[in-house]
């Protein structure tokens, strides 16, 4: 994976006036996002979702879409991933205080929720993976209705949609159901460790979401210092799966993109991604099951930067 390169923020202290999210009305108006939801449609539908801007706070003050709250992705720690055992990077952020964060910032689990950042480019993917990354949080922390803004806060503003400035204008609140977080917890099936995956090869599919010289070990990565894949891994970059615009393919374009890397496999065919230090690799998971519809597809969140750590890589 190339390197990463994020913007240096801390979460935003801006206005906390509380007022009632948009789409605590009827339930059964409640939209269920598509994985990539086009600016056009979310324009004509906008109340209906609770939106998610995760770029930092002077960018957010300089210019968002009207009603989103900022929650910022920040390397090393935010509210979207913590360090791990031995400062294993872009881990899952702490269980309790990421549903407390979310409680807070009025995210309640029933929510139609579309996350968006800056678009980034085919040199610089890692922007749409951070927001794939936050997307495949809420995911994986049992939110059900999450989508993406396909092109970003930039196609938003190319398509000349309305634009707020400043801080923040309330957020919503959910301590008028205390009960919706209830039970609320990560979903165990999806998240693997080195052992797990150890167990996996031979049985069942690993993908590897690094650029190819990373899998074939011809370029050696800070975090991993050791060439190659885990034994078994085949090759699907983060990069094949974008345009030359940034944005990700269409459907058909992925399937085909799968097909070619593990052949016409079943939907219940289980599957691993891992990359580096789980940015591409979590960008894959999405891909795989909000576009794909994979219902098997586990996420190996520690990949080479912990994998090196204890076992060895192969470079055939």
């Amino acid at each position: 994976m190339p390197t990463q390169t994020h913007q240096n923020t801390k979460p935003s202290s801006s206005s906390t006036t509380k007022s009632p999210p948009a789409n605590k009305s009827n339930p059964d108006s409640k939209p269920s996002p598509s994985a990539f939801l086009h600016p056009t449609h979310l324009s004509r539908n906008q109340t209906k979702y609770t939106l998610i801007d995760i770029r930092s706070p002077p960018t957010y003050t300089a210019g968002h879409i009207p009603g989103a709250i900022n929650i910022p992705f920040d390397v090393p720690t935010c509210t979207w991933i913590s360090l791990g055992p031995d400062s294993l990077l872009l881990e899952m952020p702490e269980k309790k205080e990421f549903f407390t964060a979310m409680k807070e910032a009025g995210v309640a689990p029933d929510h139609a929720i579309l996350v968006y950042g800056g678009k980034g480019n085919k040199e610089l993917p890692i922007e749409q993976a951070n927001v794939i990354r936050v997307a495949m949080t809420l995911k994986v922390a049992g939110y059900e209705n999450v989508g993406v803004l396909k092109g970003g806060f930039e196609t938003w503003v190319k398509e000349g949609k309305e634009v707020e400035r400043g801080g923040e204008k309330g957020r919503g609140f959910v301590e008028d159901n205390n009960d919706a977080f209830e039970g609320m917890s990560y979903d165990q099936s999806v998240l693997v460790g080195r052992d797990y995956v150890k167990s996996a090869i031979g049985r069942a599919v690993l993908l590897d979401a690094r650029d190819p010289d990373v899998y074939h070990g011809e370029v050696v990565e800070e975090w991993a210092e050791k060439a190659g894949h885990i034994p078994s891994a085949k090759n699907l970059p983060m990069l094949d799966l974008v345009d030359e615009l940034g944005d990700f393919k269409d459907e058909e374009d992925l399937k085909r993109l799968v097909d070619e890397v593990i052949g016409e496999v079943g939907e219940d065919t289980e599957i691993t991604t891992y990359c580096g230090v789980g940015g591409y690799g979590s960008a894959l998971w999405f891909v795989l099951t909000s576009i794909l519809g994979f219902k098997n597809v586990k996420f190996y969140d520690g990949s080479a930067q912990d994998w090196v750590r204890y076992y060895d890589m192969e470079t055939t």
